[in-house]
């Protein structure tokens, strides 16, 4: 992640930025910007308009370049991808250097609170889990339709024998382009279920499951999410906010699905992510 250090306010780093000029579209602001701030082409690589803005107050120091009265500015954010690090032309007059950082040292580093949020909006906006090092060096991502093949031949080689259904969101994590793990948020019935959390033996207690359970809990939402894992995993699914259930408190088919699973051995334990439970407080009145 580039930053650069502002040179009217030594310390302060951020990305890219800029004002946009009379009769100018908004990618072609984007692209000037980039150009006279860092000397790169952006049109040499896959500049994105995020379609996200953000109004924000004026800091009172750089208010004197805005007509009287202005206080407030409407920010449009992009992303630019490029291939690695590069070397960097910076404007003296704006800039006194610039920094190549790991997205969350880049995030914690600048001044601006919307910056920052871009920053960390990035593993969402590309689909991919970044933090390598807790990951046993896998990248987590949504799965595509082409994927899907070699998914079904990941969880066969696992002995999975769940399949996959046409509406199932799929995650898969990978190590250098080869599939490590994956895991699907199914809809049946109208009820979303968290099924085939399968990761490779070599790649196990290295956090990629971890990886996955977070980026499929962040796509559940507050919707209830149901999941039957070995009891012996409980733990692990309630550091992700799953509580056991009972069995009368599953839906119908899942009831059957348990039903099905211990009869033939497997130790399950139900378990539900964002359930409403109603309590009652009964106390004597005296």
């Amino acid at each position: 992640m580039l930053l650069l250090e502002r040179a009217d306010h030594p310390g302060y780093w951020q990305s890219v930025t800029g004002s946009q000029d009379a009769g100018e579209t908004l990618v072609e602001t984007a692209l000037r910007e980039v150009a006279e701030e860092t000397g790169l082409d952006a049109r040499q690589f896959a500049l994105e308009d995020w379609h996200k803005q953000n109004l924000y107050e004026i800091y009172p120091e750089w208010r004197h370049r805005y007509a009287c009265g202005i206080t407030h500015n409407t920010e449009h954010v992009f992303g630019l991808i490029v291939p690695a690090p590069m070397a960097i032309h910076v404007a003296p007059r704006e800039h006194l250097g610039f920094i190549w950082l790991p997205w969350q040292e880049a995030a914690a580093r600048c001044f601006s609170w919307t910056n920052r949020e871009a920053i960390l909006e990035l593993p969402r906006r590309l689909g991919v889990m970044f933090d390598e090092q807790s990951t046993g060096g896998a990248a987590v991502r949504h799965a595509q339709a082409g994927d899907l093949p070699r998914v079904a031949r990941f969880y066969a080689g696992l002995g999975y024998d769940g399949g996959l259904a046409k509406d199932d969101i799929v995650l898969v994590a990978e190590v250098n382009g080869a599939l490590v793990g994956a895991v699907r948020l199914a809809q049946e019935h109208g009820v979303r279920v968290l099924r085939g959390m399968q990761v490779a033996a070599a790649h196990q207690r290295q956090g990629v499951g971890k990886a996955l359970l977070q980026r499929l809990v962040e796509l559940a939402g507050a919707e209830p999410c149901y999941c039957l894992p070995y009891g012996h995993l409980t733990g692990f699914y309630g550091g992700a906010g799953f509580a056991q259930v009972s069995r009368a408190e599953l839906p119908g088919f899942l009831q059957q699905r348990l039903e099905q699973y211990l009869a033939n051995g497997k130790k399950v334990a139900p378990m539900v992510r964002g359930l409403r439970r109603t309590s009652l407080d009964l106390r004597q009145s005296t």
